[in-house]
């Protein structure tokens, strides 16, 4: 949603029948926050990302709400575009760096859980 040139995040969910919103994180509400890509495992497991305006951005469903999850700070900021589940513990993403005095690089994540 765009409130006074500032974007939040924005998640719909279909339930066979109408969409309806479905509150999600904004970590810095003032800023840029953006979601790109989603993918859900099952009913009470889905991730998103894109950026907080700055940094790559991930939340993640657990069925009830969206939570941020932690993910790694490129030095030059970043953005997540798109994302993939194996299963819950293995999760890709992908996006690009924004390297200071390089360019765009290419920016790969994996959160395996142990």
């Amino acid at each position: 949603m765009n409130s006074s040139s500032n974007y939040s995040t924005l998640v719909e969910h279909w339930n066979g029948s109408s969409w309806s919103v479905v509150p999600s994180q904004n970590v810095y509400p003032s800023t840029h926050c953006y979601l790109r890509s989603v993918v859900a495992v099952s009913p009470g497991d889905a991730w998103a990302v894109g950026s907080d305006g700055t940094y790559p951005l991930i939340e993640r469903w657990n069925g009830s709400s969206w939570s941020v999850f932690s993910s790694p700070k490129p030095s030059g900021g970043g953005v997540l575009f798109g994302v993939t589940a194996i299963s819950s513990s293995n999760v890709w993403t992908a996006g690009e760096d924004n390297v200071t005095n390089i360019g765009n690089q290419t920016l790969d994540e994996q959160f395996t859980a142990k």
